[in-house]
């Protein structure tokens, strides 16, 4: 009877000797992949990090540039807008001297023509 028992505790041990070494080794390949997957994100954070360093200096250029384009623009606005007004003020001054100009020539031929309706007259009387 003691010999049916060393023989099953001999058993049990091997049979546990035995998933214990499996299961280190399922571990440790798990722990292999899982370092592995590890490194690569670490070394795409960085990737990532350094990107992002790089875009927050790209869009200091750019604003630096939309501030120098913003002020150019100003300067080109104010002197588009005074082109502007100058045109606008140039075809008020011209219509103004036309509208004058036609008046004066209808008054004149109003005139002649009233002259003309007094010469008519007489010449009939």
């Amino acid at each position: 009877m003691e010999a049916e028992a060393f023989f099953k505790m001999d058993i049990f041990f091997f049979v546990t000797t035995f998933v214990v070494v499996v299961l280190g080794l399922l571990l440790s390949i798990l722990f292999y992949y899982l370092i592995k997957v590890v490194r690569d994100i670490s070394e795409i954070t960085d990737a990532v990090k350094k990107e992002a360093h790089g875009v927050v200096e790209d869009l200091r250029e750019v604003r630096k540039d939309v501030k120098e384009g913003v002020a150019t623009a100003k300067r080109y606005t104010k002197a588009v807008a005074g082109a502007g007004m100058m045109r606008i003020v140039t075809s008020m001054v011209e219509t103004l001297l036309a509208e004058r100009s036609e008046k004066k020539g209808k008054t004149s031929r109003t005139k002649r023509s009233t002259k003309a309706k007094k010469k008519d007259e007489e010449t009939e009387a």
